[in-house]
């Protein structure tokens, strides 16, 4: 109506009018519920093939599946999982064969051989067994006992078969080796029982052993004794 009274009529703006969001005849948004679409003819499947047009609209979209616990952000593993799998991993331990072990190093053998040599030594003097000792030990082999007397190997032997040094027990604490080419110095903390010169008892003996190597055979050479 205008200011005079009478009515008036509004001319068309020449756009068509704008459908609602919530009209039948409007094509199904994804995400809403289904609607039937206005103005298509179904199409029968062509050989077996389903036809391309719906009659409704998608389904809306399923929360995505996880496992538990874990979150919908997705990102690498690290490397420290244990789930990991690495194609072609090299495995850290040295190369073997099934069933057999690798051979020892010339260093790792020459330790052997003076641990089997030492250890031959102790066991041949708690068993007082003076002709073993004499073909273990150096000719000029010496024993230097806890009063700093140096003994050569004839005269302690000689000792032992007359029972002034009788070894009942050389139980090792703990050992290091020093290897230097064809010379080795192998210090023992033991707790030795033995009886010298009639008197017995348990002695904390420190023996330090130079050995050296003579035609591919570890021999000592000398002795000191000392306590600890």
């Amino acid at each position: 109506m205008s200011r005079g009274g009478s009515a008036t009529t509004s001319k068309p703006s020449g756009r068509a009018p704008r459908a609602c969001c919530e009209s039948p005849a409007c094509l199904a948004t994804p995400g809403t519920h289904a609607r039937r679409v206005v103005g298509i003819t179904p199409v029968r499947p062509v050989q077996g093939r389903p036809s391309a047009l719906r009659a409704h609209a998608p389904d809306a979209a399923r929360p995505a599946l996880r496992a538990d616990g874990a979150t919908f952000a997705t990102r690498p593993r690290p490397d420290d999982s244990p789930y990991v799998l690495r194609r072609n991993a090299r495995s850290t331990t040295p190369a073997t064969r099934q069933g057999v072990s690798m051979p020892p190093t010339a260093g790792q053998k020459d330790r052997e051989d003076i641990l089997r040599a030492h250890h031959a030594y102790l066991g041949a003097m708690t068993e007082g067994d003076t002709p073993s000792l004499d073909g273990l030990l150096d000719d000029g082999f010496t024993l230097t006992h806890m009063t700093g007397y140096v003994q050569r190997k004839a005269e302690w032997l000689t000792e032992m078969d007359a029972g002034q040094f009788v070894y009942h027990s050389i139980d090792e604490v703990d050992t290091a080796l020093d290897l230097d080419g064809d010379t080795a110095r192998l210090t023992v903390r033991t707790l030795t029982d033995a009886k010298v010169y009639g008197s017995r008892a348990d002695w904390r003996l420190l023996l330090t052993t130079d050995y050296g190597r003579r035609d591919g055979t570890w021999i000592p050479l000398r002795t000191v004794a000392t306590t600890w």
